[in-house]
């Protein structure tokens, strides 16, 4: 008899074990929950502030325009956001940054809308 090879009741207890140690692992929490929510929170204020004011989506454009003209292009994502700020409208625009679509949660991390509400706080204080 084999002395090496754990018994049958020995096995179930490894296996549960392994089990426990892979259930811990996997409820692990994603450090990037946080900053999605956040990216999430500024783009469901910039859609709002983009319903009352489409020029806002202006301020968009020229941080696009701006980065292209430092870095010589722009990555893939930034030319996804020009593709979609050329083609949808306010209303759609807005509808797409409050959704959560794979897209979206994709493109939130990208957003050219960064300085927007700043620039609204500046401009409601003047």
């Amino acid at each position: 008899m084999d002395t090496n090879k754990p018994q049958s009741g020995e096995r179930a207890n490894v296996d549960s074990q392994c089990e426990s140690l892979y259930t811990i692992g996997m409820t692990f929490p994603n450090p990037d929950t946080k900053i999605d929510e956040e990216n999430y929170e500024r783009d469901r204020r910039v859609a709002a502030l983009i319903r009352s004011r489409s020029e806002t989506i202006e301020l968009a454009k020229q941080n696009l325009r701006d980065w292209a003209a430092r870095w010589g292009e722009l990555n893939p994502a930034w030319q996804e956001w020009v593709q979609l700020l050329q083609m949808l409208t306010p209303a759609q625009l807005a509808d797409f940054l409050e959704s959560h679509t794979p897209k979206a949660n994709r493109l939130r991390q990208s957003s050219p809308f960064i300085g927007v509400l700043e620039t609204d706080k500046i401009s409601a204080a003047a």
